[in-house]
């Protein structure tokens, strides 16, 4: 390539405009900030391919969908933020074993004339460490959109993912998901007191608002509201709203009263 390629937002807002075909392994719209974007880059791109395990948004919209191993079906490495390697080994085998994302990816290179030289995870270990470390000039990382912070009389929402939330990996599994943390919000008793605030609390911010059971914390930061990122049914991306974004927040039976967004 002649010059840095595009990320992930701009891949699909060129998709959006129907200038881009698509290849989506292990993603949905709600892993984005805005999901709605998402979904219009899907619907809009020329030709979608799909590398899944399961039943998604991203399937649905597909054109052609390649079902793909699950984890426990294929040897391999997992890499950890300290860049160390933990070994992945198969456990289950069978005659019909599906194909890895790799073999797929192979695959659809050889077709289009550009094989990739690699198709198993052995192989392409091998080439990485062959490659080493790039020591060239590296093209300047690019900034994200920027987030407003909160105005007057808004607070700063303060957000991250649970052990075990809404992820598509967590479909149809009951058990598992029965001892998922509670889905709530927390915030400070200044803060709950300054709004009237007791045990529920609606948080209103970016493209609408949400309603959660609301955890009093004393000792948390004043002027915050935490909430998990992706409770099943309210992920934020659904909002378009981020760590660290200017919400309003207030009791649901006074905007309720009030005719407001609740």
């Amino acid at each position: 390539p002649g010059a840095p390629g595009l990320d992930a937002d701009a891949q699909l807002a060129a998709a959006g405009r129907g200038g881009l075909a698509l290849v989506v392994g292990g993603l949905e719209p709600s892993d984005f900030t805005h999901a709605e974007e998402v979904r219009h880059g899907l619907d809009e791109a020329s030709f979608v391919i799909s590398l899944e395990q399961r039943l998604s948004e991203v399937t649905e919209r597909a054109d052609v969908v390649f079902p793909i191993a699950l984890v426990e079906e294929r040897p391999g490495h997992f890499m950890n933020w300290e860049h160390r390697r933990g070994r992945v080994n198969t456990v289950i085998r069978q005659p019909n074993q599906p194909m890895t994302d790799l073999r797929v990816l192979a695959a659809l290179a050889d077709a289009l004339g550009r094989p990739l030289g690699v198709r198993t995870a052995k192989q392409a270990l091998t080439e990485l460490d062959e490659l080493g470390s790039w020591e060239g000039e590296r093209v300047p990382l690019a900034r994200g959109r920027a987030v407003a912070g909160p105005a007057e009389g808004e607070l700063a929402l303060a957000t991250w993912r649970e052990l075990i939330d809404g992820s598509r990996g967590n479909d149809g599994e009951p058990a598992l998901m029965a001892t998922a943390r509670p889905v709530l919000a927390r915030t400070s008793p200044e803060v709950a007191d300054e709004h009237g605030l007791t045990d529920a609390v609606t948080i209103a911010g970016g493209d609408g608002w949400l309603t959660l059971p609301l955890e009093i914390v004393p000792g948390m930061a004043a002027d915050t509201v935490w909430v998990p990122t992706h409770a099943p049914g309210t992920p934020l991306s659904e909002l378009g709203l981020v760590h660290g974004a200017g919400v309003t927040v207030g009791d649901p039976g006074d905007l309720l009263s009030e005719g407001g967004a609740a």
